[in-house]
This record gives C-alpha cells, structure tokens and sequence, in this order.
C-alpha cells in the first residue's frame, strides 16, 4: 500500500511570532550538529576508512592575500582554524540558500557550542568570526577586502533591529574600528559587499572580524510562553576575500568553478532505511545523481568545458563501486547563474547477509578543461555519506528550523508522519521504537509539554487509518507520558521505546497526541522535502500540513528490531501469489485456497499472530479452513504454509464479532 501524495507549491518561511491556525516553524535554540561534532565518536565496525580524495592542507590561493569561502566543510563544524582564530561561527552546507559555493559560516543567536546566547529580552553580542594576522606591509594603497552576506536563508532573517557589523583592527592603536553595517536584512539573497582597506591599516598584524547583535524578545512569543522562542537572525557569510587589485570591479572577478549545492541521497525520499530493508528498497533507488555547479569567470556568454566524476565506495567493506566520468560546454550566460546536469550514475548498495549495518558514499569531483584557469579547487568536490542501521529517516540529520502545533495551544493535537516500508511483501519486522529530535526553546520551556505516541496503519488512500499503538479499546491513560529530552549527545535524537513491540506488515503513519500547552518544537530539516507526508488533526479528522509552511521533513524516525517471519523464497514468489484467503473480515472460520498451479491437496499449515507478536493460533489446516471464534475483535497476521517446504504467505486478517 501506497502512501498517497499531495504536492504543495507555496514556500514561505516563518519567524517565531508567526501564529498558524494549525502548525507553524520555530527556530532552534540547540544546534545538535555541533554536539555531534563535539561527542563524535569513531564507528568502531568501520573494516576500512575512505581517505578524502583532498588533504587538508589549506593554502592561500595564487592572487589572494586571504581567502575563505567555507566549502572544505565535511564533517567539521568550526572555521578552519588556519584563517579564523574563534568558533562561534558555524560552517555549514545546509542553513543557507542558494550557496555561491558550498558551505558558509553561519552568525547566529547560538555560541560555539551549540548553546542560545539571549537568556533575556535585549539586543545581545551574539557571534564572532575573526580572522588570525594577516600581513600588509609593504603593499600598495590599492587593496579591497570583499565578501557575500545572506540575510536568513533557509532560516530566521534578522529583525529591525539585529545587526551585522565589519570590523577593521587598527596594531597602532590596538583598537577596532566599525568599517561597514547593515541591520534588519529583509531580502533572501546573497550580495556582495566590496571595501577598500585604507593604509593606515597596513601593517603585518592586520585582523578583520564579523560580529553579529540578535534578540529574542518575549513579546515576539504567541502568549508570551518561552517555548516559542528559539535561535533567529542568521547571517551566512560566504567567499572572503582580500588581495591587491587596481579596481573594486577586478573584486568581482574569480575564474573560478565552484559546487553550489549538497548531492542527494541514493533512496527517493529517504536519507536512510533499516539495512535489512535494503535489498528490497532497490525499486525506490535514484537511478541519476544531480550535481549543481557555477562558473564565475570574467567574460559573460563564454562556454567553460566542465569535467565531472562520481566515484561510489562501500565504506565498510572498503571497496570503490563504480566510477562515472562526463562533461559539457556550459554557456555562461549569466556568471554566478546555477547548472544542474543529472548524471546516470547510481550506487547499487547491496544488502550482505549477516551483517547488521552498512556505510556507503557517495562523491564528485568537478574541473574546467584545459583551455581556462581555476583559481580555488577546494569548492570543487561534494560527497554524501549514507548510514543505514535500524531506522528510516526522510530527514538529513539536520535542522534548520522547529515544527509546531499551536493552533490551540497544542493540547490534544494529533501529529502523523508517513512512511513506506520496503520489503513487507516478502516478510513483517517489528517496530519497536520512534526516535526524534526535539529543539530546544528559550530556557528550556519546551521540555515540559506533554504527549504520547502514536502509530497508525496507512489506509487504502495513503491516509492515516485504523490505530495500532495503542490498539483500539486499550486505554490510552495506561500508556506512558514523555517530555522533550533537548540535550541528546552524539546525534540530538531521543529514542523512544515503544511499550509494546508492534509487528508491521504495510506502510505506517508515527506520531503523536500533544496533551499539555506549548510547542513541541520538533526538528524541521528544509533539505530534504517529505512535507507530503505528514497529517494534523485537532479532532475533526485528517488535514495536510498547511500550504504556507516551507517543505521539509520532520526529523521523526520509526525505528526497527526484526523481522519476526521467515521470508518467501523469492524464486518462488509468483507460485505463492495466488492465495485466497475468505471471507475478511471474518467472524469464525476463515476459508484458504491455493490456486493454480498448486492445488488444493497440497497439505498446508497455519500461524496466526496478534498485532504484538504473540502466537494465538497454530494448527494444521483441515479441510481448507481454520475456526478463528475463539479470538478476540481486533487486527492478526495469518501465515501460510506448505508442508512440503517452500515459501510463506504473510496475510492481515481482521477478526470481527
């Protein structure tokens, strides 16, 4: 069964005062990827390690007097501390929108762990990004410091108020000076900002800084409750630059190609999916990759040949899987403009047998022919790691934003987020948990609102359909109660254990009832997009997400123990296809024929569970039926099976009175 589709088309991103009718965006108050950074900690299971392709040994390029521009970002999350001589800035690929290159460093309301620096009302010194010694002695008066500044982007842009500040260091008089400043930036695009460095700065001890004010002001709080307050005013900070030049045009100048935007996963729709899951999630692959480029280079209309290759490497096993290699003539219309080309290249991720985890990467690297220079090769490479282990996960492990349900106040707001599950034609797995990541609020707020879990079937229209946890006429009360755990170490998820395994044979919704005032404020990741899957209802029945909330996935994860069947053999699949099992629903004797080419002499067995997988029923089957009076109203899986060896037929059976 199919999880149904609706596309959406408006985009819109929300500050934190924003009040929906139904849901609505909040901004984080916790950065979980540099925790991660922090607690990171080796993959002990790892039989090899990759070795980037690229050594990071940083050096100015040729022409430069500095140079940064953030894309040598991989699994850091701080300013390479060659150039910068604080962290409070966060380097990522993903806050940002519409890159000059890949990564930026982002000037938040955050600190360089992680942590919200605004515990009051006022505008507050916020993040520093400092460059180390640079020296100008001896240079001419002709030299122009240049960098692109991006209000917002995929996150909060900064209010009237807040402000972004370029400061100059003077080493005679050991004090700083304001040299530009802007405030409230209201646009979402990147724009250059060019500035001749006087002389008097000359000397070999020249430092410049970016310094950011952000505010999170209590009355900006839908009833004035500090769960509504989250990280805001991002300021992304991308192509430094400093060298000496005769004009403030030869600025914009960079022959230069550069990767503008992250790869895609290998899966339609999913960062990841349980390794057992694998060998049946081949139908749903990507059978191209995508890769976005610019090319920034002096002359408009001018065709630049770019050269591309993706490589594929099993991690674990340490083995390279395939190579591609391609180029085109790209007309350069308009300089900064992306190119995206789709390339038929995809890794086939196989599934081992025995082995409980897999680790795979993707990776391109781009060059221009050899007819043009290329200034900076280090924006010239992207890779995605995929790390499959026990869950499926529509999100890219990062978040931009906070997804909540105010509405009401939240209380008694159901939340359903879809998933479809590979393989449950050939066997059932059990879900035993659901992990999310929550955001934090101002002063920790959030982690006192209450809610309980959720699942439901899909039904036949891909909607939210009959409760399985709890079951139906189980008392919801009886089941536990949970807070947001914000603080979470390596990877900011909290795993929830259900109280019940629950056996799986379809596509299922997870989720949540809200109980208390507030907002969850769970973690909203705007680079992947499985806004199509996720349903609120506030008692009066299933509602997409609203049209004006941004796309993006929920970072909801269901988590899986294992498969609880044996699986049909699949050479045998299509003699066991043609099954009928009637009537269903049933009330005391469910009837089982097996169709041509089998007949109905063949001597077959019966196993029914319950929906927790517990075995209720196993007889052998006389006269092709089996009397089912003594089970209780409620859903079961059925399982056939051949005396005479071969496959299993897995069939949901619903018993009624």
């Amino acid at each position: 069964m199919k999880i149904n589709r609706i596309i959406t088309s408006v985009v819109v991103i929300f500050s934190i005062s924003q009040l929906l009718t139904a849901q609505e965006i909040f901004h984080l108050d916790y950065n979980h990827s540099i925790q991660k950074f922090i607690d990171k900690q080796q993959n002990s299971g790892l039989k090899t390690t990759h070795k980037n392709n690229r050594a990071k040994t940083l050096t100015i390029p040729n022409g430069f007097i500095f140079f940064d521009d953030f894309s040598y970002y991989e699994q850091d999350v701080y300013p390479e501390a060659t150039f910068w001589a604080d962290k409070d800035a966060y380097v990522n690929q993903t806050y940002p929108d519409s890159c000059i290159s890949i990564g930026v460093a982002t000037l938040d309301a955050m600190d360089e762990y992680g942590k919200i620096y605004a515990k009051n009302d006022a505008l507050t010194p916020s993040d520093t990004l400092t460059s180390k010694a640079i020296s100008l002695q001896g240079l001419s008066d002709s030299v122009y410091f240049s960098f692109f500044v991006q209000g917002g982007g995929k996150g909060d842009k900064p209010e009237e108020n807040d402000s972004l500040i370029v400061e100059f260091y003077s080493s005679d008089s050991g004090s700083w000076y304001n040299v530009w400043d802007t405030t409230g930036y209201k646009s979402n695009t990147f724009f250059q900002v060019i500035l001749k460095i006087n002389k008097d700065y000359f000397s070999d001890n020249f430092r410049f800084r970016f310094r950011n004010y952000s505010s999170l002001d209590i009355r900006n709080a839908s009833g004035g409750d500090e769960s509504f307050l989250t990280n805001s005013d991002f300021w992304h900070i991308d192509y430094v630059q400093i060298k000496n030049v005769v004009s403030a045009e030869e600025m914009k100048s960079l022959e230069d190609l550069m990767i503008a935007k992250p790869l895609l996963p290998n899966f339609k729709d999913y960062f990841s999916i349980p390794y057992s899951h694998l060998q049946y999630a081949q139908r749903n692959r990507n059978d191209t990759n995508k890769i976005t480029y610019r090319t920034y280079y002096t002359k408009d209309n001018e065709k630049i040949e770019v050269i591309r290759t993706f490589n594929a490497w099993n991690i674990y096993e340490g083995k390279k899987e395939q190579v591609y290699l391609g180029g085109d003539k790209e007309d350069q219309e308009d300089r900064l403009s992306y190119i995206t080309r789709s390339e038929k290249f995809a890794s086939d991720y196989q599934f081992v047998q025995g082995q409980d985890y897999g680790h795979y990467m993707k990776e391109c690297t781009i060059r221009v022919g050899n007819d043009h220079s290329n200034t900076v090769d280090w924006n010239d490479y992207v890779r995605i790691e995929e790390i499959f282990r026990d869950y499926y996960a529509h999100d890219d492990g990062t978040a931009e934003t906070g997804f909540g349900m105010p509405g009401n106040g939240g209380v008694m707001m159901r939340l359903a987020y879809g998933f479809e599950i590979f393989g449950m034609d050939y066997f059932n797995d059990t879900l035993t948990a659901i992990e999310i990541y929550f955001a934090n609020s101002r002063n920790n707020s959030n982690a006192e609102v209450e809610f309980k879990l959720c699942v439901w079937e899909s039904d036949a229209a891909g909607e939210p359909g009959d409760l399985i946890y709890p079951l139906p006429g189980e008392d919801f009360n009886s089941y536990p109660s949970y807070f947001p755990d914000t603080i979470n170490g390596i990877n900011g998820f909290k795993r929830y254990q259900l109280e019940k395994d629950i056996v799986i044979s379809g596509d299922i919704y997870i989720g949540l009832l809200q109980i208390s005032l507030g907002t969850l404020n769970i973690g909203y990741d705007y680079n992947s997009n499985s806004h199509d899957y996720i349903r609120i209802n506030s008692g009066t029945g299933w509602e997409k997400v609203s049209s004006g909330i941004t796309p993006g996935s929920l970072m909801m994860r269901p988590v899986f123990g294992h498969k609880v069947y044996t699986s049909i053999n699949e050479n045998n699949v299509d003699k066991f296809a043609d099954i009928s099992i009637y009537p269903n629903p049933v009330k005391d004797f469910v009837n089982i024929r097996i169709n041509s080419p089998l007949n109905n002499t063949e001597k077959i067995s019966a196993i029914i569970y319950d929906t927790f997988g517990k075995m209720v029923i196993s007889e052998q089957v006389i006269d092709n039926n089996i009397n089912i009076s003594s089970l209780s109203e409620g859903i079961y899986i059925m399982q056939v099976q051949l005396n005479t060896g071969g496959g299993i037929y897995n069939h949901k059976l619903i018993k009624v009175e």
